[in-house]
């Protein structure tokens, strides 16, 4: 249906089953964009009905603590004889991941950052369940949450500042290696920084020539130079 009015369905109308509603909001322009959302009828009382808070796609870098709150809440003729217990599933591709939460609130999970790799896409599920007692059986609900884990970028950094005053008699150097990748830890072996150097002069009798030939040190892919005066 087309409407702009909040649709409301009658309980009654729905039998027990698993059902999808999908809406699409479109502007005067043409311009549209669809969402859908699933849920489950049941006629045992003890079912969990479980949210994981926020929203349904999150986006973030790898060196970012990932936190997900949930929450979970059954009908009032739920019986008081069962129990919740909760668990999470992380996967990648299809694949489980061995990435349990470091959160001791079974409702909350946590991973610290730099536990999922850069340029990946993971699902991540929640699921209450609520034991069996002697007339119900036990049952399940749950929620999932798409983390997208995008590419960090890479600073390069220069010991002492970009604007340096030096001497012609003494050597000086040129460190680098505080440059990093925000796509790992400090001192992470994953981490494979190259380093290029260049050289140009911005005298202005001289500006835009390449200096390399007399600066030697630079031609090298080390994270530091000594220039060396002669």
């Amino acid at each position: 249906a087309t409407t702009n009015v909040r649709a409301s369905i009658p309980q009654s109308m729905l039998s027990k089953a698993t059902y999808t509603v999908s809406l699409t909001v479109t502007n005067f322009l043409g311009e549209s964009d669809s969402s859908s959302t699933t849920f489950t009828i049941d006629d045992n009382p003890n079912l969990p009905m479980t949210n994981i808070l926020g929203p349904a796609v999150v986006t973030m870098f790898p060196g970012t603590t990932l936190t997900l709150f949930t929450a979970t809440t059954r009908a009032s003729c739920a019986d008081t004889a069962s129990t919740l217990s909760f668990s999470w599933t992380v996967t990648k591709d299809g694949v489980v991941q061995a990435l349990p939460s470091t959160s001791t609130d079974p409702t909350k999970f946590r991973l610290s950052a730099y536990s999922l790799d850069p340029s990946s896409v993971y699902t991540i599920d929640f699921q209450a369940t609520s034991s069996a007692t002697s007339t119900l059986a036990e049952i399940s609900g749950h929620d999932t949450v798409t983390v997208q884990i995008i590419n960090g970028a890479v600073f390069a950094v220069v010991s002492g500042g970009y604007n340096r005053l030096l001497s012609t008699v003494d050597p000086f150097t040129l460190d680098a290696s505080s440059s990093y990748d925000e796509n790992y830890p400090t001192g992470s072996s994953l981490s494979t920084l190259s380093y290029s150097w260049s050289c140009s002069i911005l005298t202005s009798s001289q500006f835009g020539q390449s200096c390399a030939s007399i600066l030697s040190g630079l031609n090298t892919t080390a994270s530091s130079i000594t220039i060396i005066s002669t």
